[in-house]
């Protein structure tokens, strides 16, 4: 079954007990989670990591939200959050530490010529430059980690998408029918994330003055 713990204030317990607590209406006799599970348990804005082992989801409102994270042995973990902690929450769980800033161009490949080049770190034979190629793959090498941040909100459903290792960090965006992936720094993979979370516990806000914008 699931317990407090101490030390973190989060509510620990096997994965299934906690997607019931998430699905059902039981309390866990704490005030704080108790009001962030009530938004958590219909929630206006739903954030999720993708490609990341262990993963996280944020659920909940511009008044509160639960953090659901995996732990080993099939266990999860919540915790309630304030609303303007979530982007911070979320860069310590991504482990968003200083990583060197590529010196290389960006470069664009289409959808299924990106897809090989990050899932299997080969940088050579999709018509890069040659230097571009060789200095991309240096870095391949050192390691890399894809993963994406998806936040989903009444307003709109966006993609912080990101390859980043020891030996530098990009952002991976559509660009004119390609894919580009594109050399750039962690502040200001923080500053989009920041931006993003922001953005859609704004459009609940905005929802709850009854001024909800249009999806796109």
């Amino acid at each position: 079954m699931t317990a407090l713990d101490p030390e973190t204030g989060e509510l620990v317990g096997p994965a299934s007990a906690v997607q019931a607590l998430l699905d059902g209406d039981a309390l866990a006799d704490e005030p704080a989670l108790d009001a962030a599970l009530e938004a958590a348990r219909d929630p206006a804005v739903r954030i999720s990591t993708i490609g990341l082992t262990p993963g996280a989801t944020v659920l909940g409102d511009a008044s509160a939200c639960v953090l659901v994270t995996e732990r080993p042995g099939d266990r999860h973990a919540l915790l309630a959050i304030a609303p303007e902690q979530v982007p911070v929450a979320l860069a310590v769980w991504l482990g968003l530490e200083p990583r060197p800033v590529p010196a290389e161009p960006a470069v664009r490949l289409d959808p299924g010529a990106m897809s090989l080049l990050i899932g299997r770190g080969e940088a050579h034979g999709h018509g890069l430059e040659p230097e571009v190629a060789t200095a991309l793959q240096r870095r391949l090498d050192a390691g890399i980690r894809h993963w994406t941040v998806r936040v989903e909100c009444d307003a709109f459903r966006r993609n912080l998408e990101v390859v980043d290792g020891e030996a530098g960090i990009w952002r991976v965006r559509p660009a004119d029918g390609l894919v580009e992936l594109a050399p750039t720094s962690t502040t200001e993979v923080v500053r989009a994330l920041i931006a993003l979370v922001g953005a859609a516990l704004a459009s609940d806000a905005d929802g709850r003055r009854g001024d909800r914008p249009a999806a796109p």
